[in-house]
């Protein structure tokens, strides 16, 4: 999440529709956070590519998608934190999100929260909806972490909590991969190499996003990522890697999330 400066949020509103600028207005006024996107083909190198989930209607969720100078950009911090949204979470899920994050915080599984239910905590309005998904970015530090938090996940996903979790991995250097389609291609994997002498197939890849690109990569391939970052790196740090990717610019923002 990034903070902008007072001369980005006219630029935003100059020229925008008077239902569209009256929500940025409430935006500003708030100053609330809006999220940096993977950037876009044409964007210059100190630009910052940002989204903006707007009020959603009955039948729209309005985006809008801008692009800023990293100098407008004031201050960032991550996702917020699973148990940071725990109180606007609709009451059907409380008990269970709270059970999750005690869990991923025994574990030490770092998980944060983006998509709707990240929007209804910032504004304190509706955008959780019944089929509503909660959307986690889970930042694991270790190959053991991976497993150990998937695990978590799935079992508050299918077994008896049930929770609509969705979300993506963020591995050491920001590729971010859907922890449901890493989960299956793994266990794919290792059932076909059991078969195969070991080969490889095409469909057991998974698709891996980051700030600039979109590509296909082993589940084995991502975790030897964690091989290459050294162990004793910070949060700060790892987040300085997926910005080097998401802007080439000396400041140093968070995680990517596509809306």
């Amino acid at each position: 999440m990034v903070w902008l400066s007072d001369p980005a949020w006219r630029e935003l509103i100059a020229g925008q529709p008077d239902a569209v600028s009256g929500q940025l207005e409430y935006w500003q006024a708030r100053d609330l956070p809006v999220v940096v996107r993977r950037r876009d083909v044409d964007a210059a190198d100190n630009m910052v590519c940002i989204g903006i989930a707007l009020s959603p209607t009955d039948n729209d969720k309005p985006r809008l998608s801008a692009q800023v100078n990293v100098t407008q950009v004031t201050r960032h911090e991550r996702a917020q934190t699973l148990a940071a949204v725990l109180a606007a979470a609709p009451r059907r899920w409380q008990a269970s999100l709270k059970s999750l994050a005690q869990e991923a915080t025994q574990r030490s599984c770092q998980l944060h929260v983006v998509g709707s239910l990240a929007f209804q905590t910032l504004t304190q309005e509706t955008y959780v909806r019944p089929g509503s998904d909660i959307d986690l970015l889970f930042y694991p530090q270790s190959t053991a972490q991976v497993d150990a938090g998937l695990l978590l996940l799935q079992r508050y996903a299918h077994e008896v909590h049930k929770l609509p979790l969705d979300g993506e991995i963020i591995f050491p250097r920001g590729q971010a991969v859907a922890w449901k389609e890493f989960l299956h291609c793994q266990s794919q994997s290792a059932a076909d190499s059991a078969n195969s002498a070991g080969k490889i197939k095409a469909s057991n890849r998974v698709l891996v996003k980051d700030a600039h690109r979109v590509w296909l990569a082993t589940p084995a391939e991502l975790l030897a990522t964690f091989d290459e970052v050294p162990d004793q790196i910070s949060d700060q740090d790892r987040d300085a890697v997926y910005v080097q990717c998401a802007c080439q610019c000396a400041c140093q923002l968070d995680a990517v999330v596509v809306l």
